[in-house]
Formats: structure tokens, sequence, C-alpha cells
């Protein structure tokens, strides 16, 4: 089984929307769990600040604890965390979003309407990328619990879209005749990501 963190950026006015989620094997949880308090102990001693949550935005910017630091620097910082992560054997889903196509696309009733905010259009995706790189795995094995950040406009819908997904979505990973929906999404959470770690 497996455990997969998501979270959204550029919802804002930026003109690219991306959401990535982190697959990891509920068997490296309790090590990755530990050794990320190292990382950021690390970083937090590279930068001569105290580090408890990382944000991508910053690093771009060279803004909060990245300030004078310049880009080179930054961007080895980046490497170093990827590398990390690909140490450990975790997976890594993503799917982005150009929003004024996307904008476009709705309101000339292209998009369908289950999928019609940013916010859905990127978790629905993210879900039907995970199923379908999980279909394979027999068992157990493929099973993955979602776990999104707090997004409380959206997740009745939302939930609701992962409980009953519309037949054209079942193209997007060749499902069979006899096979449940999204079988490999096993649970499905919306909540603040903070609080697993607290």
């Amino acid at each position: 089984m497996k455990f997969c963190y998501v979270d959204e950026s550029g919802t804002g006015s930026e003109p690219i929307a991306t959401m990535v989620g982190i697959l990891v094997d509920y068997r490296r949880m309790h090590l990755t769990k530990s050794e990320w308090v190292g990382l950021l102990q690390s970083l937090s001693d590279f930068t001569g600040q105290q580090i408890a949550e990382l944000h991508t935005a910053d690093f771009y910017s060279g803004n909060g604890v990245w300030r004078g630091m310049d880009g080179p620097q930054r961007s080895r910082i980046i490497s170093l965390i990827f590398e990390w992560i690909s140490e450990r054997k975790h997976q890594i889903v993503y799917t982005s979003i150009n929003k004024e196509l996307c904008f476009k696309s709705r309101a000339s009733d292209e998009m369908p309407k289950e999928i019609n905010t940013i916010w859905k259009y990127l978790g629905f995706h993210l879900v039907l990328a995970i199923q379908r790189y999980s279909q394979p795995e027999k068992g157990n094995k493929g099973h993955t619990v979602l776990t999104f950040d707090n997004e409380e406009r959206e997740e009745k819908r939302f939930i609701q879209l992962i409980k009953t997904p519309p037949e054209w979505s079942d193209e997007y990973y060749a499902k069979e005749k006899t096979e449940v929906s999204l079988t490999k999404l096993w649970m499905f959470h919306i909540l603040e990501i903070q609080k697993i770690f607290h």
C-alpha cells in the first residue's frame, strides 16, 4: 500500500497551475519521517535559520531564509532535495495546466463539468495518473491513500467525483469492463498535511 501526499501551486494569479504528489510505500514511511527531520536540520544549519517547512516559491525568488543566496546555490539545494527523495525510492506524480486555456475551454463548454475548476481539474488528473500507474500491481500492493492539502471549497464535490467518476475517465487508464472504477484508490482524504506530522 502507498500513501500520496499532494499539494498544489499556482492557483493565484500565475499563468500555470501545478499539483504534485509524492507516492510513499508504507514500509518506508517511518524512515522517511525521521530522515526528513534530519534534512530540515541540515538546511537550517546551512542557512543559519530554523526551517520547519519548505516553500518552493521562496527558492526561486530568493525570499525568506534563502534571501542573499544566489540562484546556483538555491538550484543545488533543490537538486539535493530531489536526490534525497529519489534515494528513498519514492515516486513523484504531477500535473500542470495552462490556466488561460482552461478558462477558454470552460467558457466554450469543452471542459467536462465535473472538473470545471482549476483545483478539480488538477486533482482529478492526478488521481487518474495514480490509478494508471498502480493498475498493474496485484492485491493491496497498488492501493493508495490520498492526502490533499486542505481545500474546503472543493472537498465535498471532489470526494463525490472520486466515488462516482464519470464514464469518460475510464479511458484514461483503459479500465476493463469487469473492473470497478478507480480500484486502486483505497481511501481518500482532504486535510491539512501539517496535521499528520504534529
